[in-house]
């Protein structure tokens, strides 16, 4: 995957879903939501070219941010 299309994809996918990833951001971390979102966008964008098509982005990407939610919880 070039790097125009990781952003491209990366930029598509914000837009659609920034919403419900900033939510599971403040379901799990009610006080640093703002950081765990970062962490969640950083671990999408560090996994996209990963990303097999077996499923929608969308879902794959809400997927990623329940994991790394539960991992930052742990922590």
């Amino acid at each position: 995957m070039d790097p125009k299309e990781k952003q491209s994809i990366f930029d598509d996918l914000l837009d659609r879903c920034r919403g419900r990833l900033a939510a599971v951001a403040g379901a799990y971390s009610r006080e640093d939501a703002d950081d765990l979102l970062q962490e969640i966008l950083l671990q999408i964008w560090r996994s996209l070219a990963t990303f097999k098509g077996d499923s929608s982005i969308d879902t794959w990407s809400y997927r990623v941010a329940l994991n790394t939610a539960l991992t930052w919880r742990r922590k």
